[in-house]
């Protein structure tokens, strides 16, 4: 049986937008900020791969959030969103991890909580459409930290950044009274190989951890419209 939760959150932020004129064609720049913690008694843990869960003692969530936007010439922009996250496991005791060990527990305060980066991030740039040319396109980083995939803090999920590029048509392109619009994307363009995601506190097979779940390696994503409208 499953704990209420509890929680108790504090958050400051700031936004602004600033409009820029510059010779180089910068035109605004727009940010946000914002600060919390977050103090948690009985988190909720998965445990043998999901298998089953339970409650923790408490969790304290501090973090940081950044997000920023610069707008230039010819549809152009640089979108760039970061966060910094330190969740620590304050009171945390479980006897789960000593099977065959009867009365045995074990105190996990101090850990960094299971699942969860330390940085993540995204950058993007993008250019047009514009009025001449309807073609958009994009450029985007994303990436996060290692982190832990057991309360034990053994299991380290590797560190991983990705690349994706896309090409489209902004805005439709008429011929006669079908109009065709699109995109084609290619998704982790340098092909790396890196680990998506991993199952938490995960189930042990012959001393091995069954934790990770690859990344999918280059692939092309396209998606296509077609509209009709009156003649």
């Amino acid at each position: 049986m499953l704990d209420p939760i509890r929680s108790v959150t504090y958050e400051v932020g700031s936004k602004h937008v600033v409009q820029l004129s510059s010779g180089g064609g910068l035109r605004g720049l727009s940010y946000d900020v914002a600060l919390f913690q977050t103090n948690v008694t009985n988190e909720i843990v998965p445990y043998r791969g999901g298998r089953f869960y339970f409650t923790a003692g408490r969790v304290r969530r501090r973090g940081a959030e950044v997000g920023g936007t610069l707008t230039g010439p010819a549809g152009s922009a640089l979108r760039t969103a970061l966060a910094f996250s330190q969740f620590q496991y304050t009171s945390y005791t479980v006897d789960s991890v000593h099977y065959g060990r009867p009365g045995a527990s074990a105190s996990y305060a101090g850990n960094r909580v299971v699942g969860v980066p330390n940085v993540t991030y995204t950058v993007g740039l993008n250019v047009g459409p514009t009025s001449r040319v309807p073609l958009l396109a994009r450029v985007t980083l994303q990436g996060m930290s290692s982190y832990f995939a057991d309360d034990a803090n053994t299991v380290r999920v590797p560190a991983f950044r990705t690349v994706s590029a896309t090409v489209g048509l902004g805005e439709p392109v008429w011929i006669g009274v079908l109009g065709l619009s699109g995109f084609v994307t290619v998704e982790n363009l340098l092909d790396e190989a890196y680990v998506a995601s991993a199952f938490l506190n995960p189930h042990v097979v012959g001393g091995v951890p069954v934790a990770f779940e690859p990344g999918m390696p280059r692939h092309l994503i396209a998606g296509f419209t077609i509209t009709g409208r009156d003649r």
